[in-house]
């Protein structure tokens, strides 16, 4: 055979390893320096050139098979799983916890307390408390916050104003990621504060009921995620009624020393019971 290029593929079965013999035209062995069996492939790859014409004699013995080719009886895509049980048979995995409320990439927490309050100066009462919160990511630009907390202060009698709300604040927000230039938006539904910001004049702060707005936009040439933090612009409305009602006890003094409503009693500086817009007592 003339080597006249790098690789041989020799033969389409395995080589038996030490039956390989090259030989030169005059009948000399091969220096295993010039060349290199692969033998599982039967590929003679060729180190160095030869000078005189590279032509040599090459004898050698096979195995039956190849190594390098995959042998199988049956193809293992037909082959079933023998773990597998009656298909007709329903079997519960009892390690296997189920829940029913399960949220992936929302964090839940909170706690509920129950408690009885009693003394030798009134009945026996019912305290409760429940706090939860619940946080995550709806999706990748949309955030969710919702928060509800529960302050049931026991009913004394003689002693309520009747407008007394079991959740003392509920509320849910999202957070929507907008363009790269704007900033992110904010809406608030339930109970929430607005105050006003920082100055002199006109300052306010409220608890409200209702729904909230706000968004924020960053510099026309900046990027809000690449900003020092400060928006450009922040737009902010809010549609909401105040939380409770609003009443006012006014004492009037005649010239006789009495008061118009009954309060004020005379060498008495207080304190007086107050009363609400309905007249009921607190």
């Amino acid at each position: 055979m003339v080597l006249n290029k790098d690789t041989f593929e020799l033969d389409s079965l395995s080589i038996i390893p030490g039956t390989v013999s090259l030989k030169k035209r005059n009948g000399a062995l091969l220096d295993s320096s010039f060349y290199k069996i692969d033998y599982v492939n039967a590929v003679l790859i060729r180190i160095q050139p030869l000078s005189e014409g590279d032509t040599v004699l090459l004898a050698y013995r096979v195995f039956p098979f190849l190594f390098s080719q995959k042998y199988q009886h049956k193809d293992v895509n037909y082959m079933q799983n023998n773990r597998f049980g009656d298909p007709y048979i329903y079997s519960v995995d009892k390690n296997k916890e189920v829940d029913f409320f399960k949220t992936e990439g929302l964090t839940k927490s909170g706690s509920i307390s129950r408690g009885i309050s009693f003394g030798n100066n009134q009945d026996v009462v019912l305290n409760s408390n429940l706090n939860l919160q619940l946080a995550g990511k709806l999706s990748d630009n949309v955030d969710l916050l919702l928060a509800a907390t529960d302050q049931n202060i026991p009913v004394q009698p003689e002693g309520n104003t009747q407008q007394i709300q079991e959740f003392d604040k509920v509320f849910i927000q999202f957070g929507i990621k907008d363009l790269p230039k704007s900033g992110k938006t904010t809406v608030t539904a339930g109970d929430f504060q607005i105050g006003k910001p920082k100055g002199y004049f006109m300052n306010f702060n409220k608890k409200l009921q209702g729904l909230s707005f706000e968004t924020k936009f960053s510099s026309p040439d900046q990027p809000f995620s690449q900003s020092t933090g400060q928006p450009f612009l922040a737009v902010k409305a809010s549609m909401a009624v105040s939380k409770g009602k609003f009443a006012r006890n006014i004492s009037v003094e005649n010239s006789n020393g009495n008061t118009f409503n009954g309060q004020k009693q005379e060498r008495n500086q207080g304190p007086y019971k107050l009363r609400g817009a309905e007249n009921e007592q607190y």
